[in-house]
């Protein structure tokens, strides 16, 4: 029992180290630490399952003698503060996925999906282990080293005696019942529903005592459950007399009577007798309730509990509350139901991180100047830079001096306006715009916010930047300078007095660009690409996203070479551009225009797979596009169709929205491979399904059954008339079904349908 008990200890914990290993190798900052890291691990692990599996395979009568017994208890021993690490690091990444769900949600906005685009479930990829959980696995292993060396295949010899444990690998924290109140959150249910237990059982039970155990996972709070509780003023004017002992794994019953003793009588204790405690103890509680806290208990004997569970009883009346983090200790030591403790909510865990990054300040009252000291930052963000008294106070930032800092965020306003992406034209909502005016008259003055965001340079490491209604000219040089090497997002949001946009094209790792609100800007030139005549204007960037440049008139200055990675362009609320640069866009494959009226000529395009088109173009815009390649067309708005529907062999969706004025007849024959088509409130489009037959609309019943035949999923104006994939009919045909009850399931599916027609003629073999 004891060995298979030790056994199945080691195997779980050795199995959620394994899954550890990668995810702590990923939150490494370099490659050497990490890859030590990880064969720290997987020696850890090699070294208990290789444990393990010896136990599995010994019988309980080999581990009769002493020796057997004292090795298992030092291993069970070792076992347990390895779970104790893994609970720690667990802890950890609890805590980050918290932080990640946080920064996702609606308490603070983002901008883009990208930056949310890292599951929460992926979260143990990027948590590295602190350095003291490393230090302590490293003396775990070699507690399990030292154990096994002189124990043959953990045949252990008579005269083998008790090992000292090293204390670096484990040691306990004391716990007592003062507690700071105000620091703690999200417990208060959790306090009432203890409280309500304790003297709701006191009305039942006058006359004994009763132990209710708190189970939990190390760090989720239960010793600070029990202080709220021990500290409430109702539980103080109940129980008389009072007391709180921590336990830990020392559990010798003579020294725990003592310190019973001692915290609940206050005095010191020079009894050397366990009765004679007792005898004192019950002159001291006569005619008193009394409350004892055993807190962090480990012990899981029965025989090691029993003494004194007959102590404690011999004391009625009472309550005992215990708090464990093992349930098999809680159900050994209950007379109450147990209460299991479970996690905090996510706002509960948001509020104690600021507390704890803020030192007990309000985050809102944080100062600029506080970021001076805080050289570990990852991401900032940096709201009301409009309220900056002087240039110094940002200069004391020193964001220059933070190199972990990966994500930078910096708003001269409180927080973000409402957008919408449309780089992909996945909202049907345009961005709640900011009107000029109104936005000018709560800036400063040009230059010194030019030179407050001169100052705020980062570190070279950044990754992501954001900068939101900023009111400079132009930007600062350290914007789009090639140093930052490891810069792929940018978004420039709200920037309305620029009229000069940065050099983002050197940028080398770019990947991703958003640019939307800059109503001053006229005229994009060669400084955009960047300065060299040698390199080509980003050369890593895949997504462009341009939106509400209401004065943009002309983009030029590029070159061919620029842009060979690009593979999505979107640009909208762009009423007065003319034209996009011919030579470029050679590897784009997704196109994105709405509302740019004035357009008359697009590039080439030949690798174009994905159209949306919104607003009104003229009828040539797309005669130099080859669109043999198009996989989706969608066009929401248009009076006239610059596209003639022939030849489209790879069009899989086709998408005609809100074209109330459009007549055009779409040949539904040469698009061979249509999966989807979808006409909504285009009452003037028609079709012709064969090349001599008359044109019809989209709601004839001829039409919908072309598209049932053919696995077209057809949509007109809302309602779904013919579905993709409808089950067995058409799978039916020539074909054995073994399984009548199947037949007649689907048979009352085609009953209730409109395909009595496709089975007109054909005959169906069935089999019971």
């Amino acid at each position: 029992m004891a060995a298979g008990f030790v056994s199945s200890i080691i195997k779980w914990t050795a199995e959620k180290f394994s899954s550890l290993i990668p995810a702590q190798t990923a939150g490494c900052s370099t490659f050497e630490p990490c890859t030590r890291a990880s064969e720290d691990f997987e020696m850890l692990q090699k070294t208990m399952l290789s444990i393990q599996e010896v136990l599995e395979n010994t019988e309980e009568k080999d581990m009769q003698s002493f020796s057997e017994k004292l090795r298992l208890k030092e291993l069970s021993g070792a076992a347990r503060d390895a779970e104790d690490v893994l609970e720690e690091y667990e802890y950890e990444v609890l805590r980050a996925k918290v932080i990640a769900r946080r920064q996702a949600g609606s308490g603070r906005k983002r901008k883009f999906e990208e930056v949310c685009e890292t599951s929460t479930d992926d979260i143990p990829a990027l948590v590295p282990v602190p350095n003291d959980l490393i230090i302590r696995m490293k003396e775990i292993k070699k507690r399990f080293d030292t154990i096994t060396k002189e124990w043959d295949t953990l045949r252990l010899r008579e005269s083998d005696g008790p090992r000292r444990r090293d204390d670096h690998a484990w040691t306990p924290k004391p716990t007592s019942s003062l507690l700071h109140e105000p620091n703690v959150r999200g417990r208060e249910k959790d306090k009432e529903h203890i409280i309500q237990m304790l003297l709701e059982d006191d009305e039942n039970r006058k006359n004994s005592v009763s132990v209710l155990p708190i189970v939990g996972m190390g760090g989720i709070g239960k010793t600070t459950l029990a202080q709220l509780v021990y500290n409430d003023p109702r539980v103080s004017r109940h129980f008389r007399q009072k007391g709180w002992v921590c336990v830990s794994e020392n559990f010798d019953v003579l020294e725990l009577t003592r310190k019973i003793y001692t915290s609940i009588t206050k005095g010191s204790c020079d009894y050397t007798e366990i009765n004679e405690i007792v005898d004192a103890l019950r002159e001291e509680l006569m005619g008193k309730r009394f409350l004892l806290v055993l807190d962090d208990v480990w012990i899981d004997n029965p025989n090691l509990w029993n003494p004194l569970r007959d102590l404690l009883f011999a004391l009625e009346p009472g309550k005992v509350i215990v708090t464990t983090r093992n349930e098999s200790t809680a159900t050994i030591m209950q007379t109450m139901p147990l209460y299991r403790l479970g996690c905090l909510g996510f706002d509960d865990c948001w509020l104690i991180f600021l507390q704890q990054a803020f030192e007990g300040r309000d985050p809102r009252h944080f100062r600029i100047q506080d970021l001076k000291n805080l050289s570990h930052l990852k991401e900032v963000q940096i709201l009301n830079l409009k309220d900056i008294d002087s240039v110094e106070d940002a200069q004391e930032a020193n964001l220059r001096s933070k190199r972990d800092l990966k994500a930078l965020q910096l708003s001269w306003e409180h927080c973000y306006a409402l957008y919408c992406n449309t780089s992909r034209g996945q909202s049907s909502e345009e961005p709640s715009k900011i009107p000029s005016e109104a936005t000018r008259s709560l800036l400063p003055v040009d230059w010194f916010e030019e030179r407050v965001l001169a100052s705020l340079e980062p570190q070279t490491n950044l990754a992501e930047l954001l900068i939101y209604c900023y009111g400079g000219i132009r930007f600062p040089q350290w914007v789009g300078d090639v140093s930052f090497s490891k810069l792929v997002k940018i978004t420039l949001l709200n920037c309305q007095k620029c009229i000069l946009l940065p050099s983002l094209g050197q940028l080398p790792s770019l990947t991703y660009l958003d640019m939307s609100y800059i109503e001053s800007l006229l005229h994009i030139g060669r400084e955009f690409y960047g300065c060299s005549s040698e390199a080509k204007g980003f050369p890593s960037l895949e997504i462009l996203a341009i939106s509400s440049m209401d004065n943009w008139v002309e983009w030029g200055g590029g070159e061919y070479g620029d842009f060979p990675r690009l593979q999505e362009i979107s640009i909208a609320g762009c009423p007065k551009l003319q034209r996009l640069p011919q030579h470029l866009y050679s590897s784009l494959t997704r196109l994105f225009l709405s509302n740019c009226e004035q357009l008359d000529e697009l590039p080439l395009l030949p690798s174009l797979t994905h159209l949306t088109l919104r607003g009104t173009y003229d009828e040539k815009i797309l005669s130099s596009l080859h669109l043999h390649l198009l996989r989706f067309l969608e066009i929401t708005g248009l009076e006239t169709l610059p596209i003639e529907f022939r030849k489209m062999y790879s069009l899989q969706k086709l998408r005609i929205s809100f074209c109330y004025g459009l007549e055009t007849v779409v040949s539904l024959f040469e698009l061979p491979s249509l999966e989807e088509l979808s006409i909504r409130n285009s009452p003037q489009v028609q079709f012709r399904l064969h090349s001599s037959e008359d044109v019809i609309t989209g709601n004839c019943p001829v039409l919908q059954e072309w598209c049932r035949r053919r696995d077209i999923d057809l949509t007109y104006s809302g309602v779904n008339l013919a579905r993709k994939n409808l089950p067995m009919v058409k799978q039916m045909h020539n074909r054995t079904l073994l399984n009548i009850e199947r037949l007649n399931n689907a048979l009352q599916y085609v009953l209730s349908s409109h395909y009595l027609a496709e089975m007109a003629g054909r005959s169906y073999s069935v089999i019971h």
